[in-house]
């Protein structure tokens, strides 16, 4: 349980850092959720269930072993949190929390269809679950999703990582010049913000024409809602052949690739 559940304490007991003990959690996850999946639909298909109190045991027994499942998923996305709360939000990490709670639904949906006598319907909800993790992605909008958490974060106090949000896609606009236009937000924020929006804009410009064939909704707002922000106090410069914006003294690159963590 103290493995499980011990958060940064456990982090502190057992010198893991914070990357390594949430990837750990998911990993074990993933195996140990396979793993129960293939178990319990091979013995499904080999158990001999003759009498109501074998069936109704055999039922007990696999949704004991689901309930071990469910408490590693729940280990998992609690480590996941403790992640992004230290070092923000990124793709990765939110494509990995939405993967949890389908995973875990989808073990829950096994354990119903075989208490229902469905088993033939395994696929179905399989195809359902991929389906439904899948369209979670627009639904939520992730990018916008991820610039108004870590914006959330940076009121807080936290670091706000200016490569993530520069490297993000146009979804993300309506959060990043909301957060700049924000009349209370903090100045260091809003000076990461005007550059990353000072940067965005900079490399729009740079793009060659496209003929209008290529006119996509989501373009043509992006540049509307670049448009509506006052980024003169963010300009930006060409030091050799690399254009960026000077922050006290800092300079913030208009071209720099994010990791995949």
């Amino acid at each position: 349980f103290r493995y499980l559940f011990g958060g940064t304490a456990n982090i502190t007991a057992a010198w893991y850092t914070f990357s390594e003990y949430a990837r750990r959690g998911f990993f074990e996850l993933v195996s140990v959720a396979v793993i129960s999946l293939f178990l319990i639909l091979a013995l499904n298909a080999i158990t001999r269930r003759e009498s109501a109190v074998v069936g109704r045991v055999y039922i007990l027994l696999s949704t004991l072993v689901v309930g071990q499942v469910l408490v590693i998923l729940v280990s998992a996305f609690q480590r996941l949190l403790l992640y992004e709360n230290a070092y923000g939000f990124t793709r990765l990490r939110v494509y990995t929390h939405i993967f949890i709670p389908w995973l875990g639904l989808l073990l829950v949906a096994t354990i119903l269809l075989q208490i229902l006598r469905r088993d033939q319907y395994f696929g179905a909800a399989l195809v359902a679950v991929v389906f439904g993790f899948a369209l979670s992605f627009p639904l939520l909008n992730i990018d916008g999703l991820i610039a108004r958490q870590n914006i959330a974060r940076a009121r807080a106090m936290m670091d706000l990582d200016g490569v993530t949000l520069l490297n993000l896609s146009d979804d993300a606009l309506p959060a990043l010049v909301n957060g700049f236009r924000q009349a209370d937000q903090p100045e260091k924020v809003r000076a990461t913000l005007g550059a990353v929006l000072a940067c965005r804009s900079y490399r729009n410009e740079q793009q060659s024409v496209q003929p209008w064939q290529s006119y996509h909704p989501g373009i043509a707002a992006s540049r509307r809602w670049l448009a509506s922000a006052d980024l003169s106090a963010f300009p930006v410069v060409n030091s050799e052949n690399n254009p960026g914006v000077n922050l006290e003294g800092e300079f913030f690159a208009c071209f720099q690739a994010s990791g995949m963590d």
